[in-house]
C-alpha cells in the first residue's frame, strides 16, 4: 500500500515515512527511482533518511549496507541535494591535514556521526555558535552520477570553507564571512560513478 501511495501527490511523504518504518532494502530501487523523478526538494531528503534507517538496522548485511549507501549517493547525484553527511569536530587545526589524508584514501573513521541537511537550502549545522576558536569541523558525502558531469557548486559558510573532490582541493576560502545563501560559487567535474566530497569549515562569529 505504501509503495502504491508514492503515486499519489497528497500521500507521497506519508508513504515515504511508512516505508522508512516498515519497509526495507527490498524497496531500495522503488524509492530511489521515485526520488529521481520527483522535483520536490523534500523528497530526496526523505528518501535518503529512509535508506539510512534501513542501513542502520540490526541484521543488515555488509553487502546490503554498501548497496544502501550507493543508493543514497545516487539520489544525491540525481537531485543535486546533498541530504546526508558524515561529520566530525571540533578538531584542532594541526590535526586537520590528517583528516583530509584519511578521507582522500577512502578510509572512514569510526567515530564520525551521521548528519542530515535540512530545509530547501539543505543547510548543515557543523559548529555551534559558541564554537571553539581555531578549531575545524569536517563533513563528507558521496555523490554518484551515471557519466562524467560538469557541475556548479553553490555553498555558504559563516566560517572559512575548503572543499575537496575525490581527494583534490576544489575551493578554498580562508577567511570567515557573513553567512549569505549561495555566496560561494565554484565549478567542478564529477567522474562517472561515485565521487567523494569533503568539506572543512572553521569557527565564525555567528
Amino acid at each position: 500500500l505504501a509503495v502504491a501511495a508514492l503515486n499519489e501527490r497528497t500521500l507521497e511523504m506519508k508513504a515515504l515515512d511508512c516505508l522508512r518504518e516498515l519497509g526495507g532494502p527490498e524497496q531500495t530501487r522503488t524509492v530511489v527511482e521515485f526520488a529521481k523523478h520527483n522535483p520536490s526538494a523534500e523528497v530526496p531528503a526523505a528518501t535518503v533518511r529512509a535508506l539510512t534507517a534501513w542501513r542502520d538496522r540490526p541484521g543488515v548485511t555488509p553487502v546490503q549496507r554498501e548497496e544502501l549507501d550507493r543508493a543514497a549517493a545516487d539520489v544525491h547525484g540525481a537531485s543535486g541535494i546533498l541530504a546526508r553527511w558524515d561529520g566530525s569536530g571540533p578538531i584542532a587545526a594541526p590535526l586537520a591535514p590528517k583528516i583530509v589524508e584519511q578521507w582522500s584514501a577512502r578510509l572512514k573513521p569510526s567515530d564520525w556521526r551521521t548528519l542530515f541537511a535540512g530545509g530547501a537550502e539543505a543547510r548543515l549545522t557543523l559548529a555551534p555558535m559558541d564554537a571553539v576558536k581555531d578549531a575545524r569541523w569536517f563533513a563528507v558525502t558521496d555523490v554518484s552520477v551515471p557519466e562524467q558531469t560538469a557541475v556548479e557548486f553553490l555553498a555558504s559558510s559563516g566560517g572559512s570553507l575548503q572543499v575537496w573532490l575525490n581527494g583534490k582541493s576544489l575551493f578554498n576560502r580562508e577567511q570567515a564571512r557573513k553567512w549569505q545563501i549561495d555566496s560561494d560559487r565554484f565549478a567542478g567535474t564529477f567522474d562517472k560513478g561515485t565521487n567523494r566530497l569533503l568539506i572543512q569549515t572553521g569557527s565564525s562569529n555567528g
